[in-house]
């Protein structure tokens, strides 16, 4: 407490002491005033004049030392340990060179008066924006054994092709064409001999079409919109001109549920709009006219292991026929179909799906040459109704080597087609060497797979098979169907991708072949016993290639067709060639 009074008095003390020191003089009642004295009373005002000056460059004094040298040493201490490092061998790595040549252009001759000639080029003319062509040719002017008239055939197919990418979507358009030219070799051997040797027997076949396809990376509901427009048209005034238009939409995640494992509803539908329009001369002035619209509205479920699709498939169907098709009287109709499809992924490694579907397939002239180049030029042109069809299959992976897919399918069709060999003697497309469609109802039934094997580095490996069986409700055979096939095929890379081998075996079973005549085509087959049948062998067939890069920019290539040479019936007494080997040079750039 003592120290606390004496702090205050000091502070007091010397606040007094500041105010004398500044000139100002305080008397009190009770002072005496000396004679001869006078206090004055001022407030002290500080001038400018009386301030010292300071200077503006100080003056500094250096105060730098020098440093005292420093001197250290390593103590030399044995390890306590006997552990000795070892010396490191550098390994060499391989190094996968990028090949910066993705054009090339390739030509070669072979056996049989063959050649080849192939070829693709890009190119980016700006950024995003791509544009090229292709070019394939292939010709073989020998003739197949047992034939009396040319069998020489010639296939050229162009396209060129421009891409553009956004940022959000990207766009692909294709403006192609083609002419395959051939003969109609494979006369009825029982009529050879009646046949002229030289009798003209030739087709050609001419196809031009544009085709586009817009994809979206981001957008709310549309996927992708593609079309499609052809002509197609042959030596003998057939002509058939389509349009196709496909699109997409969807939208998976519109609702997340917050269950089972964040559960998703969405959307997705699928449109289709199909025209097209066959004319024929041949037999008679026929025209054929389809048009068909659909759409296929589903409701989705997903999460990070299953996808339900819900919906229907509904499509509406006009047709119109010659009045000679009695039997197949004009379309005007919408049909349903259900649309609901599923699939499971128990673990990444194994996965299950299946699904029950139905629409309607269009059997154009075009398709059915796809199928089948030897065709009478006037065909019965009925779109074939999938009125149900239950599907199911597993796919997944072996340990790191293998990936596998197999299904089974089951369906209900209507107006199937099937292949009939033309019997009328006449024109050289109708020597008995030409065939028809004849169409019927039934069950098909069918098991496929494919099992691929990546376990060798840079080899790619796969095998696929096929089971297929009829049930007809009038006719006793499924015309020129196999009821089995399968193949092989591989695809080898060595010497640091200079050398490529290829090769694919494919077997085709049995079949049973047929033929028409004028008066089971028109009015159609009641009588299915009206039919003969013949015998088509199996077959087997093997195709080998290899190419390789002498340098960076040339290289070498051969391929052999049908190794075995084995001379079988691809369609009835239509024989394919033997061994036919191509060889040639290649130019990358």
């Amino acid at each position: 407490m003592k120290q606390y009074f004496l702090n205050i008095a000091i502070l007091f003390g010397g606040i007094a002491m500041a105010q004398i020191q500044q000139g100002e003089t305080t008397v009190g009642r009770n002072t005496d005033i000396k004679d001869e004295s006078v206090v004055v009373e001022r407030v002290y005002e500080p001038k400018v004049e009386a301030a010292e000056k300071i200077k503006q460059t100080p003056e500094i004094t250096d105060s730098k030392k020098e440093k005292l040298p420093v001197t250290y040493g390593l103590k030399d201490v044995e390890a306590e340990s006997d552990f000795e490092t070892s010396t490191i061998t550098a390994d060499e790595l391989p190094v996968r060179k990028i090949n910066p040549y993705n054009n090339y252009v390739r030509g070669g001759f072979g056996n049989r008066y063959s050649f080849l000639a192939d070829g693709y080029a890009a190119f980016e003319i700006d950024e995003g924006k791509k544009a090229g062509a292709s070019l394939n040719y292939y010709s073989s002017s020998a003739d197949v054994r047992n034939t009396v008239t040319d069998s020489d055939e010639l296939k050229l197919n162009a396209e060129g092709f421009l891409k553009l990418n956004f940022d959000d979507a990207r766009a692909d358009f294709r403006l192609g064409g083609g002419t395959h030219q051939l003969n109609y070799y494979g006369i009825d051997r029982n009529v050879r001999e009646l046949i002229e040797e030289g009798t003209d027997v030739a087709q050609t076949y001419n196809n031009i079409y544009v085709a586009g396809k817009y994809e979206t990376f981001d957008h709310l509901f549309l996927e992708n919109v593609q079309l499609k427009a052809g002509y197609f048209s042959d030596k003998h005034d057939a002509s058939e001109s389509s349009f196709d238009l496909f699109s997409t939409l969807k939208n998976l995640e519109l609702y997340d549920t917050g269950v089972m494992n964040d559960l998703q509803l969405g959307a997705k539908a699928n449109i289709n709009l199909n025209l097209a329009n066959s004319k024929f001369e041949a037999l008679y002035n026929e025209e054929y006219r389809v048009f068909n619209a659909g759409i296929s509205p589903q409701i989705t479920m997903n999460n990070d292991a299953f996808q339900i699709n819900l919906g229907a498939n509904i499509q509406y169907l006009n047709t119109s026929h010659p009045d000679i098709l009695t039997a197949y009287p004009d379309m005007d109709k919408v049909h349903f179909f259900p649309a609901v499809d599923f699939s499971y992924n128990a673990i990444p490694e194994f996965g299950i799906y299946g699904g029950v579907a139905g629409g309607i397939v269009h059997n154009r002239y075009e398709t059915l040459y796809n199928d089948n180049p030897f065709l009478l030029s006037s065909q019965e042109l009925i779109p074939t109704k999938n009125k149900l069809e239950f599907y199911a299959g597993f796919r997944g992976d072996i340990g790191q080597n293998f990936k596998y897919d197999a299904s089974a399918k089951f369906q209900d069709l209507e107006n199937i087609p099937f292949f009939a060999r033309y019997n009328i003697l006449g024109v050289s497309y109708a020597l008995r060497n030409s065939f028809s469609t004849i169409y019927d109802n039934g069950e098909k039934s069918t098991i496929q797979g494919r099992l691929n094997y990546t376990g060798i580095s840079n080899l790619n490996l796969g095998t696929s098979l096929t089971l297929q069986s009829y049930k007809l409700d009038n006719l006793e055979e499924a015309w020129d169907k196999p009821s089995i096939k399968t193949s092989i095929d591989a695809n080898y890379k060595l010497l640091n991708e200079k050398l490529v081998l290829g090769g694919d075996l494919f077997f085709i079973g049995s079949r049973k072949g047929t033929e028409l005549n004028l008066y089971t085509i028109y009015p159609h087959i009641t009588d299915p016993a009206q039919l003969p049948a013949y015998s088509l062998n199996s077959y087997i067939d093997l195709n080998l290639s290899a190419t390789y890069m002498f340098l960076e920019r040339w290289g070498a290539f051969l391929e052999i067709r049908n190794v075995l040479n084995k001379n079988y019936e691809r369609y009835l007494d239509y024989e394919v060639q033997g061994t036919t080997g191509i060889g040639g040079v290649m130019f990358k750039f």
